[in-house]
């Protein structure tokens, strides 16, 4: 199992609130241990699902999403917080 437990924002966007405004998060368990683009982690939740949580609180599952002008972005699986999980990760 993979864990998400840090992003990057996008330049100057660094306290923002938007999923889609994430540049790229880090994954630990993954090979290697870096900071990924949200891009590719779309790619390989769609061909691998539930198989990156988010490290934090009850650790809801990552999963692809794709914004209506087609950018790939991911987001944690609803669990009524105000803001999505991975918004609460630290930010670097």
């Amino acid at each position: 199992m993979m864990y998400a437990t840090k992003i990057k924002m996008k330049s100057g966007l660094s306290h923002n609130y938007s999923l889609q405004e994430i540049e790229s998060i880090f994954l630990q368990g993954a090979n290697p241990e870096v900071f990924y683009p949200k891009e590719v982690i779309y790619d390989w939740l769609i061909e691998h699902p539930r198989t990156i949580r988010v490290k934090l609180g009850n650790e809801p599952f990552l999963v692809p999403r794709l914004s209506p002008n087609g950018e790939k972005y991911v987001q944690s699986e609803s669990n009524n917080i105000l803001y999505d999980n991975l918004l609460s990760l630290p930010r670097v």
